[in-house]
């Protein structure tokens, strides 16, 4: 019989899926805003995209989260969070000592203009960068513990997809229709005659877009594995193998990777293609495939092989926008760049020259010489060496301990699921397109654009740490009684 007090429980379960389903759909809506206001990069939008994430953000608060190993990680993630805010508050208040301040302060302090000092060379600045630098482990954090239960995975996952593939047909939409309209931003929508959608810069809509398709290509490979027979054998269509659903989610994301090319970003496409390629033969490779279905069938590195193949077609047939500017180096100043940054960074190498300072402190180290006297640099094309720049060699331990752990979670995921072993696969092929484009790009420190990775390692972590109990659906637990008749013979023929 089923007790009372289990029932109650179960109850309580319930009430807790629904209340997981909510801020689920809080959180996906959050960040659908943030992205739509041109990802969140000025004033008043970023205000309001922080605001809208928090509440979604508190809420993750009455969240139980039971699993050991999700706990672990999420313990982590707090301690990331306590020295960034640590070390950053440290960069803004007045220190005692002139050799922890920023020589600046001492000028200063010499014509009587301040009396205080600080590591950061404008604390106002570091003080209100602060927020973008932390609210993307938040949203680790929500999306982690929003996603107990492979239903929940797997919703999480496709209101990623959804809110992906929406904000790319409003981009292609305005890019369309709308191409002199102003959104959300001072600058035309073919603000430089290249796709930039909701965003003013083409590299960045190149990242967001490959983002979408890491998530597409992961849901429909893992929602297929989900279907019950009935369903396949409703969406079949006449004399074809694969279902409709198939058909319409392939063709979505071919006009994404489309999307990607279009935008002629020279990393974005390069790097999309070819990481979105291993990963789908990855995974082909290592899904897990019955025993009947192995007998008669193509080999699965053969398989691996075609998917690889496919991409490298793809790219060449299409590619055309993005090759022609692959020879077109003589105005790319970035590497300059990059060398002036790297400077800052040795000048301060211990303490940093304060987050988010890098537009007050580049002028300084600018190289004349190499990139000339004309235009304001705002960011390094290189979210690694500014973010060394600004925090110091704290930067350099929260970036080995980031991505030592996210890799050591994804990969184990990657090797233990045999369920949702896409969303692992296409979560760790996604953290290693935004490694390498932000070393050429600034992706990430696009608040709306950081936001929705965030989430998409949420969840891709979630998927890799899910146990056994996780993965099936709540049932309620009979409880037998000890003094019943077959109970009792049971005990009897044991014990003797």
């Amino acid at each position: 019989m089923i007790s009372g007090a289990r029932t109650g429980q179960d109850i309580g379960h319930s009430r807790q899926n629904v209340f997981r389903r909510f801020v689920l759909l809080l959180l996906g809506a959050s960040l659908g805003l943030g992205l739509l206001m041109n990802g969140s990069t000025a004033d008043p939008y970023r205000q309001i995209s922080f605001l809208a994430l928090s509440v979604p953000v508190f809420l993750t608060v009455f969240v139980q989260v039971t699993q050991y190993r999700a706990r672990m990680l999420l313990r982590w993630v707090m301690t990331v969070i306590c020295v960034l805010l640590f070390w950053g508050g440290m960069q803004v208040v007045p220190v005692p000592f002139s050799g922890l301040a920023h020589p600046v302060w001492d000028d200063v302090t010499d014509m009587g203009l301040h009396t205080r000092r600080y590591i950061s060379v404008a604390p106002a600045q570091t003080l209100a960068s602060l927020p973008s630098l932390v609210l993307p482990f938040l949203v680790f954090a929500a999306a982690l513990s929003l996603c107990k239960t492979k239903e929940d995975t797997i919703f999480a996952w496709g209101m990623l997809a959804v809110i992906g593939v929406a904000l790319a047909a409003v981009s292609a939409a305005l890019h369309l229709l709308f191409p002199q309209a102003q959104f959300f931003s001072d600058y035309v929508v073919q603000h430089g005659r290249r796709f930039t959608g909701i965003f003013v810069n083409a590299n960045m809509t190149a990242a967001f877009f490959a983002l979408v398709a890491f998530v597409l290509a992961g849901y429909m490979l893992s929602a297929s594995g989900t279907k019950n027979r009935r369903a396949v054998q409703r969406d079949v269509l006449p004399g074809m193998a694969v279902s409709l659903r198939d058909v319409v989610l392939c063709s979505v994301l071919f006009l994404i990777v489309i999307g990607i090319i279009v935008t002629r970003s020279r990393a974005g496409t390069m790097l999309g293609f070819g990481v979105l390629s291993v990963c789908l033969a990855g995974y082909i490779l290592l899904r897990p495939v019955p025993d009947k279905a192995r007998s008669g069938s193509v080999p699965r590195w053969l398989r691996a092989l075609m998917a690889a193949v496919l991409g490298l077609v793809m790219l060449l047939f299409f590619g055309e926008p993005m090759v022609a500017r692959m020879g077109d180096t003589s105005q790319d100043l970035r590497w300059c760049a990059m060398q002036s940054t790297w400077k800052i960074f040795l000048d301060r190498p211990v303490t940093g020259s304060g987050f988010g300072t890098f537009a007050q402190t580049f002028p300084q180290h600018r190289d004349g010489a190499c990139l000339g006297t004309a235009g304001v640099w705002q960011r390094a094309h290189n979210s690694y060496l500014e973010f060394l720049a600004g925090f110091g060699v704290v930067a350099l331990a929260v970036l080995a301990a980031a991505f030592g752990v996210l890799l050591y979670v994804l990969v184990g995921g990657v090797m233990r699921r045999k369920s949702l072993k896409a969303i692992p696969v296409f979560g760790l092929g996604a953290l290693g397109y935004m490694a390498g484009h932000s070393y050429f790009d600034f992706p990430l420190q696009i608040p709306g654009i950081a936001a929705y990775f965030a989430a998409l390692l949420g969840v891709a972590c979630a998927a890799s740490l899910l146990d056994r109990q996780s993965v099936g659906r709540h049932r309620p637990i009979i409880q037998h009684d000890p003094y019943s008749t077959n109970d009792f013979n049971k005990n009897f023929k044991s014990n003797p």
